[in-house]
This record gives C-alpha cells, structure tokens and sequence, in this order.
C-alpha cells in the first residue's frame, strides 16, 4: 500500500530509508535552497529533467541520472525544459518523511519527536528552522 509519493516509509525498512516517487510539472515553483543537518537525500529521474543545485554548483539531472545530496549541503531543484519530471528521492534516515506526511495530509506514523530536519536559507538571516 502506497500513500500518495511514500513508497516505502521508514516502518518497513527497518529505519534505514523512505522512498518517494514524485511527478512535478514544469510550471511548479522550486523548493527554497534549503539543508538537511541529518538526512542525506539522493534523487533518481526516471522522466524529464532536474535541475539540482548542490553548494554552488548546479546539474543538470536526466533519466539515469542519481545524484546524491549529503547532510549539509545547501540544495534545491527544479524542473528544466517543457515536460514534467518523474524522480525517485531516497531519505536516509527517513524521518524527514514527516514533512512530506504532513504537506500532503497524510496519517502520521512514529514521529521522530523533534522538528523536521529543515533549514530554509533566507535572504536576511540566513537559516529559518522548520
């Protein structure tokens, strides 16, 4: 059983993971540059383009493509081109799922207890923890 985007949850892999199956049309706003302080996050396309920026750095993410984004590193992605992108993200460990289990309106599981591993980068400051 599938709920929305959550393949696999951190409940049946032990703690190990969460596996999410995204579709995101072009027109859809990137996510701000954010980090994850404890979570490693990996995407893998199946369809379209990714564009991932990692620091600094941007790439450009094609079906085949997997790119990993360890804990501290600054990244956002958006879609390139006119079609809409199909990717794999892989969250390890998986309680950052809680983020997408609420924005989605999904039953929670164990929660991890704490906030989500969220740090927005912002303009004035710097850092807006969620």
């Amino acid at each position: 059983m599938t709920n929305g985007p959550i393949k696999a949850a951190g409940e049946g892999t032990r703690g190990a993971y969460a596996l999410l199956d995204f579709v995101v049309p072009p027109e859809d706003k990137a996510p701000a540059p954010h980090v994850h302080r404890r979570t490693g996050e990996a995407f893998y396309v199946i369809e379209g383009t990714l564009k991932i920026r990692l620091d600094d750095e941007h790439r450009l993410a094609t079906p085949g493509s997997f790119i990993f984004v360890p804990p501290g590193v600054v990244h956002t992605f958006a879609v390139e081109g006119h079609v809409p992108a199909r990717f794999l993200v892989i969250l390890s460990p998986p309680e950052l799922l809680d983020f997408f289990r609420d924005m989605y309106g999904l039953p929670p599981a164990a929660r991890s207890g704490g906030p989500y591993d969220i740090e927005i980068m912002d303009k004035d400051d710097g850092v807006e923890r969620f």
